[in-house]
């Protein structure tokens, strides 16, 4: 690989971040280590109980996620230790990605405290007040650090000028990230975590897909999630090359996307989605008691989330623009 420029490579005046580096990079891996022993622990309770518990109908498939996770933070914590420059990158991706989809959950984080009390009742678990209000604060302080501190401390750190050229120093040879924008790879990271959580997922939710107003099942259904985790990937693919046409795919499928999610909740009680995917009756009624899954709220996160992603894809739209001009 080439060598980065000697100027930049030579570059003194600036104060060395390694003993941030390598303190987040602990950090990483022992949220990595976190998340592959919550993996380790659902599929040993799902081994172990006699009644599979709520939501890990398919322990593998529910483990898959936050062991694949797990890995990632592990790599990105030994890569922040030892200054790589693709470490700095991605964690800088995907702390924005983070801090940006906290920010926006927090009204919803909020409604969900506030159901606690109901949600409960409807279990059958009364809680005390003073006991109720604990634990809402709680939860709250909980979500706050995990959802919006964590994140955004991260990015402050990662993003700052005397942190890129440390890692230049301690890593003096051109990554793959540096071929991309680090705007355009925010995107890039998130549609590859898309086809991978597509694919992870299929055991659990792939019997139900929500098309136009209709919810299609079996196994059109699957091929359906299939189908859009190999767009993702060609997006993903696509996006990291910088090509306009990616850019042009992207912008018409996250509208279809968004319409036809919107469409099919606006017919469809998002309970049946998941009755339509096999879920029990058992899991069907703790869901039920959840306010965050009615159906109006959903349709209004996928506007809102649809709306958001377009709006960045113009934002970002100038580098495919000016690669378009070059090539």
């Amino acid at each position: 690989m080439d060598r980065i420029p000697p100027l930049v490579a030579a570059t003194s005046d600036f104060k060395e971040r390694r003993g941030g580096l390598a303190f987040f990079g602990v950090v990483l891996m022992l949220v990595g280590g976190a998340l592959l022993l919550g993996a380790i622990s659902i599929l040993f309770k799902s081994v172990a109980a006699d009644v599979v518990p709520a939501g890990t109908r398919f322990p593998l498939s529910t483990a898959l996620m936050p062991s694949l996770l797990g890995g990632i933070a592990l790599a990105l914590g030994f890569g922040s230790i030892k200054g790589r420059r693709w470490a700095r990158a991605i964690i800088l991706c995907v702390s924005a990605i983070a801090l940006c989809a906290g920010v926006a959950a927090v009204p919803f984080i909020f409604t969900m405290i506030d159901s606690v009390e109901s949600m409960l009742q409807q279990q059958g678990q009364p809680v005390p007040p003073a006991a109720l209000h604990i634990m809402q604060a709680t939860m709250l302080g909980v979500s706050i650090v995990l959802y919006v501190v964590f994140p955004g401390v991260l990015f402050w750190f990662y993003r700052r000028e005397d942190v890129r050229l440390t890692c230049n120093r301690l890593d003096p040879v051109e990554r793959w990230t540096d071929r991309c924008p680090l705007p355009v790879l925010a995107l890039v990271l998130l549609q590859a975590y898309g086809a991978v959580a597509t694919v992870a997922m299929l055991p659990q939710f792939g019997a139900a897909f929500p098309l136009f107003g209709k919810i299609i099942t079996a196994a059109p259904a699957y091929l359906l999630w299939v189908c859009v985790s190999a767009f993702s990937t060609a997006l993903a693919w696509g996006c990291y090359r910088l090509k306009y046409r990616a850019w042009l795919a992207n912008m018409v499928g996250i509208t279809c996307l968004g319409i036809s999610s919107a469409w099919t909740f606006a017919q469809n009680d998002l309970l049946d989605f998941y009755r339509a995917a096999g879920m029990g009756a058992a899991e069907l009624e703790v869901l039920a008691s959840n306010p965050l899954l009615r159906s109006g709220l959903m349709i209004w996160c996928t506007i809102g989330s649809a709306g958001l992603m377009l709006v960045y894809l113009l934002l970002i739209r100038r580098y495919f623009v000016s690669q378009r001009i070059v090539s």
